[in-house]
């Protein structure tokens, strides 16, 4: 059979082993493996998972260039678990030039280490949904907190939004 795309961007016509190495990634499993439970790290599984939300707008501008849209902390079962961290949150950019928005993600408070940095840009006035996620490896089992941030990244920006429409916070401890 030879290998079509609909209408729909629907593959047809590959076989088992059809596609090339290294091609298919955890974004690619299907819905009813994770749903059944079987969901798991290249090397362990998911221990346990904590969550937090929040709906009062916060705002970086120029009275307060830096701020923390949420944070959640975990405790790992063992020094060798690392923490996976969801974040997301529907952002507006306001610009008087360019409107840019970035933050950081932090293991520990706002001033802690970053872990991972994100940011978004453009010319005009905008609302962009963002969801940075990163992989870290605290080797603790203490109490870890994970921050996510919202910063005012130029002049040009009169100020940047985390909406009051929601955002959170995800974690995972995977275990080996």
């Amino acid at each position: 059979m030879p290998i079509a795309i609909n209408g729909s961007g629907t593959i047809t016509g590959l076989s088992v082993g059809g596609l090339p190495d290294g091609i298919v990634d955890n974004d690619m499993i299907a819905n009813s493996t994770i749903a059944s439970g079987k969901l798991a790290a290249a090397t362990g599984k998911i221990l346990q998972v904590v969550h937090n939300s929040g709906s009062s707008t916060k705002t970086a501008d120029a009275s307060t260039d830096h701020v923390e849209i949420i944070n959640a902390s975990i405790t790992p079962a063992a020094t060798s678990s690392k923490i996976l961290v969801f974040c997301n949150a529907i952002i507006e950019s306001s610009p008087s030039s360019n409107a840019y928005a970035g933050g950081y993600i932090k293991r520990g408070d706002i001033s802690g280490t970053t872990i991972k940095t994100w940011a978004l840009g453009q010319s005009a006035y905008h609302e962009s949904f963002i969801s940075p996620f990163v992989m870290d490896e605290p080797n603790t089992t203490s109490s870890t907190q994970y921050t996510w941030t919202i910063s005012k990244w130029s002049s040009g920006t009169t100020h940047n939004k985390a909406l009051s429409t929601g955002y959170s916070i995800l974690l995972m401890e995977i275990g080996a």
